[in-house]
């Protein structure tokens, strides 16, 4: 513990909240050898002495509360409110891969630890090496704490961001998995997927108070946005809909397309291409839908684009390509079909270009189906053994390739093997047997 300056007393009342400065000494919340000790300076308090003219935005989240007051020209003051079996966070910045959070939890002992972060994507955020803020007040009352902390206005280290007047980006998140312990530079679980969003306000657009313990002119009474819980309880069931399409599509559909095409041609006769074209007409269908799923469930957690590598990483980029991809596929694949001919000398170019990018967009359908997994792993842990099933269907299916090569070699329809694949071929374009792959 470490006594800074004077003592300070003095209470700040505003319409929505009350801020109690309350004479003490400044507590050092870090003795971590990696974190450096919280120094409040004297003048992160001045402002919060002289007092708040109004809080002008409360932003309630449930279940969660927060605000930011411009105390002075130089600070703030952040204020939380939540549950005591969680932790809460507030963060400056429009994504949650890059943001200046506020993290607080309440102890067994009735004091509140304040930590602040800098976000850089799903992981635990990282304690900044100078801890530049002051707990100015904190309430534990039963199963509801509240913190409000001095931070200064401008960023004064790497990483820091500016809080600005006017519309600006935040993020907040909370999760269960707290830390046990006081200190700053504890390590937790990241929140849930649903435990977090991001989203614009005004917090700063308050007049500066007068210095004389009084409001400033035009200070009013504050207003309250209601965000709501972060996903209104969507956004899990729609992203696993989501996901177990884009798993039908990828890892079942388009698989059992290409086994079709390489190696059950004589066996099925015409229907191997009806079959692959159905195939390829749900991928379509699936993967389009699929991916609109997913952009709705997005905008409900974040206002970033979905396809933001900084917001979710490759499974957003990579998203958007499959889906175009598809769609040129199925096109192609269409175009092939009507300028297919039974007595042609060889295989076209456009009909290996076909072969090649399907598989190209096979492997990569597979991968980013993984990488959807892992994605949403991060926030909402999942039982183990879906992995298995995901690994072992894998297995199975370059098990079921093997086999078929095996049995049932690939085969290709041109005018020397037309008399091997039989005259029913003959009776329209739908009934060629030349494409090897989706």
């Amino acid at each position: 513990m470490a006594a800074v300056g004077a003592a300070w007393i003095g209470a700040v009342s505003t319409k929505h909240f009350q801020v109690n400065v309350i004479s003490h000494q400044a507590k050092v919340l870090s003795t971590s050898p990696g974190i450096m000790k919280i120094i409040p300076t004297i003048h992160a308090f001045v402002g919060l002495c002289i007092g708040i003219s109004h809080a002008q935005l409360v932003i309630n989240a449930t279940p969660m509360t927060m605000t930011i007051v411009k105390t002075n020209m130089t600070h703030g003051a952040v204020t939380l409110t939540g549950p005591t079996n969680i932790w809460l966070s507030i963060g400056v910045g429009a994504t949650m891969s890059n943001a200046d959070c506020i993290v607080a939890w309440a102890n067994a002992d009735n004091t509140v630890t304040v930590s602040r972060r800098f976000s850089s994507g799903l992981v635990v955020p990282t304690p900044y090496p100078m801890q530049n803020v002051a707990v100015v007040s904190m309430n534990v009352t039963g199963a509801t704490f509240s913190v409000t902390i001095a931070r200064p206005l401008a960023a004064m280290g790497a990483d820091e961001i500016e809080l600005k007047a006017g519309n600006q980006a935040y993020i907040y998140a909370y999760g269960s998995d707290k830390p046990t312990t006081a200190d700053p530079a504890s390590t937790f679980t990241i929140h849930a997927t649903t435990g977090r969003k991001e989203f614009m306000a005004n917090f700063l657009d308050a007049p500066v108070n007068n210095g004389t313990g009084g409001a400033a002119a035009g200070g009013g009474a504050a207003t309250a946005t209601n965000l709501g819980p972060a996903d209104g309880g969507k956004y899990v069931p729609l992203i696993m809909a989501h996901g177990f399409v884009l798993f039908l599509c990828w890892c079942v559909a388009a698989p059992a397309g290409v086994m079709l095409a390489r190696n059950l041609k004589k066996e099925l006769g015409v229907w191997w291409f009806k079959i692959h074209m159905g195939l390829g007409i749900f991928i379509l269908v699936g993967g389009v839908g699929g991916a609109a799923t997913a952009f709705y469930a997005h905008g409900l957690v974040s206002a970033l684009p979905h396809a933001s590598y900084a917001s979710i990483g490759i499974h957003g980029p990579l998203g958007i390509l499959m889906t175009l991809g598809t769609i040129f596929q199925v096109i192609l694949g269409y175009v092939i079909d009507k300028l297919w001919s039974p007595t042609r000398e060889g295989i076209p170019w456009w009909d290996k270009m076909h072969w090649y990018f399907g598989r190209v967009i096979i492997i990569a359908g597979i991968y980013e189906t993984h990488e959807g997994i892992e994605l949403f792993a991060k926030s909402s842990p999942i039982d183990a053994g879906w992995w298995v099933l995901f690994w072992g269907w894998l297995i199975t299916i370059g098990l079921g390739f093997l086999f078929l090569q095996v049995i049932s070699p690939v085969a290709h329809h041109t005018a020397a093997t037309h008399d091997e694949f039989g005259d029913h071929e003959d009776t329209g374009k739908a009934e060629r047997m030349d494409q090897d792959d989706f």
